[in-house]
């Protein structure tokens, strides 16, 4: 009876070594796994930084974007006087030739 004993405990020492076996594997693919979460986590940390900077850019580029806006609205309504001033000039040149229309009238009929 003692030696049907002793060969179950060496059965269940055998299959506690194998046991500790696939522990120990496994616990070495958990290791490997944590290195790659962390290589995953520092590429992200990395995008994250690269994505902050292109954010800033962005709003900067729409900050510059604005002040373009802005300097073509102050263009858009110098162009706008101008014009109204072009409009006027030809007005009074009008004016004018219908003067000298009149005065070239006169002289002609000073000639007569």
């Amino acid at each position: 009876m003692a030696k049907v004993v002793l060969d179950v405990a060496k059965v269940v020492l055998d299959v506690a070594k194998v046991v500790l076996d696939v522990a120990k594997v496994v616990l070495d693919v958990a290791k490997v796994v944590l290195d790659v979460a962390k290589v995953v986590l520092d590429v992200a940390k990395v995008v994250l930084d690269v994505a902050k900077v292109v954010l800033d850019v962005a709003k900067v580029v729409l900050d510059v974007a604005k002040m373009v806006l802005d300097v073509a609205k102050v263009v858009l309504d110098v162009a706008k006087v101008v014009l109204d001033v072009v409009k006027v000039v030809l007005d009074v040149g009008k004016v004018v030739l219908d003067v000298a229309k009149v005065v070239l009238d006169v002289g002609k009929v000073m000639l007569d």
